[in-house]
C-alpha cells in the first residue's frame, strides 16, 4: 500500500450526498526548496505519518546540504505560465511544437526583509521545488521507484526588495519556473496531508552566538541570539542549553571535547568549559564554537534554531 496519488474519498455518514472522488489543485500556500537528491522513497510512504515524519526529520537534518528549507507562506501569487506553443502550417493545419513553461512569482510578507535575505541565498543553489495547496496536498515529481522528488527548476530567483509605496506593502518575492513535463503526463506525485500538518513544517532560525568575556584557559562565555530580531535564547533555553549535548568545539579543525555548560544569569549566556586533557586542546589558541545540530537541539526541547560557529578568541 502507499499514500502516494492517493485521495481520501471516503464518504461521510451524512445523508446529503457527496460528489464524485477527484483532485482539484487549489491555491499554493507555500514551496519547499529541496536538494536536488532529495526523495521521499517509497517504503515512506506507506502512510501519510510516515511520509510527514520524513519531511519533519529532513527540515531538521543536521547536514545543511541534506536539510530541506520550507519557503514563506504565499501572501500573493502571479502566474507567468507560458502557453503551449502550437505551429500553423501552410495547409492551415496547427501542430503542437511544446509545452509552456510554469512560470510562478510568490510575494509573501513573513519574515519580511530578514526572511528575504536567507531565501537569496538558495539563488543559484539548484534547489528541486515541492508546492503544497491551501487543502494540504504536497506536489512533486514521481521516480522511477514510486517515491515522490523535487521539480527541477529551470531557475530559483529570490528577487530584490520593492519599497512600500503608501499604497501596497513592500514586495519581498521568489520566483520558479520548470518545465510541465514533470508535473504531467503521469509524472505528477502527490500525497494528501491535513493542512495544519504539513503547514507545521517552518524553517530554522539562524541564532548568531558571542562571544560575552574573555576566554580564561579553558573556560568561555558565549551567548545566543536570534541573528534576525535579536530575541535571547537565555531567556526561554537557559536551562535546556545548558548541557554538554547542545553544544560542540573544536581547534584548528579538530573536535575538542566540551566538559561542562552551565548557565551564567549574570552574564545572560553559557559558561562552556573544555577538556583540558584532549590532546587537540590549546590553551592560546582560538576555539571555534557552535550550537550543536537542529536535530540535536530538538532532542533537547531547542526546537527550530541553527547556530552560526563563532571563533573565541583567547585573553
Amino acid at each position: 500500500m502507499s499514500v502516494l496519488n492517493k485521495l481520501d474519498c471516503a464518504t461521510p455518514t451524512v445523508n446529503t450526498g457527496v460528489s464524485d472522488c477527484a483532485l482539484d489543485i487549489a491555491a499554493i500556500a507555500f514551496g519547499i526548496a529541496v536538494p536536488s537528491n532529495f526523495e521521499i522513497p517509497a517504503s515512506q510512504l506507506a502512510t501519510k505519518e510516515l511520509a510527514l515524519a520524513f519531511l519533519q526529520n529532513a527540515v531538521v537534518e543536521n547536514n545543511q546540504a541534506l536539510r530541506i528549507f520550507p519557503l514563506p507562506k504565499v501572501f500573493n501569487f502571479t502566474d507567468n505560465s507560458e502557453d503551449a506553443t502550437f505551429q500553423t502550417g501552410s495547409t492551415g493545419v496547427n501542430a503542437f511544437v511544446r509545452d509552456g513553461k510554469y512560470d510562478w512569482l510568490f510575494q509573501f510578507t513573513e519574515g519580511g526583509f530578514c526572511l528575504l535575505q536567507e531565501v537569496q541565498k538558495l539563488n543559484g543553489s539548484g534547489k528541486k521545488y515541492l508546492f503544497v495547496d491551501e487543502t494540504g496536498v504536497l506536489f512533486g515529481t514521481r521516480t522511477a521507484a514510486n517515491g515522490l522528488a523535487g521539480i527541477p527548476l529551470n531557475f530559483f530567483r529570490a528577487l530584490p526588495w520593492k519599497a512600500n509605496d503608501g499604497s501596497n506593502l513592500a514586495i519581498y518575492s521568489y520566483r520558479v519556473n520548470f518545465n510541465a513535463a514533470y508535473v504531467n503526463y503521469g509524472n505528477a506525485a502527490f500525497v494528501k496531508f491535513n493542512f495544519a500538518e504539513v503547514a507545521s513544517l517552518n524553517g530554522l532560525l539562524n541564532v548568531a552566538l558571542s562571544q560575552l568575556a574573555p576566554r580564561v584557559a579553558a573556560a568561555m562565555q558565549v551567548g545566543a541570539n536570534v541573528s534576525c530580531g535579536g530575541a535571547d535564547l537565555y531567556d526561554q533555553y537557559a536551562t535546556e542549553l545548558a548541557a554538554t549535548a547542545a553544544w560542540t568545539a573544536s581547534i584548528a579543525g579538530k573536535t575538542v571535547t566540551i566538559t561542562s555548560v552551565a548557565a551564567n544569569a549574570n552574564l545572560k549566556g553559557w559558561t562552556i568549559t573544555l577538556d583540558t586533557s584532549d590532546p587537540d586542546y590549546s590553551a592560546s589558541a582560538p576555539v571555534l564554537v557552535n550550537l550543536s545540530g537542529p536535530s540535536d537541539l530538538d532532542q533537547l526541547g531547542v526546537s527550530g534554531y541553527a547556530g552560526i560557529p563563532k571563533t573565541i578568541l583567547t585573553t
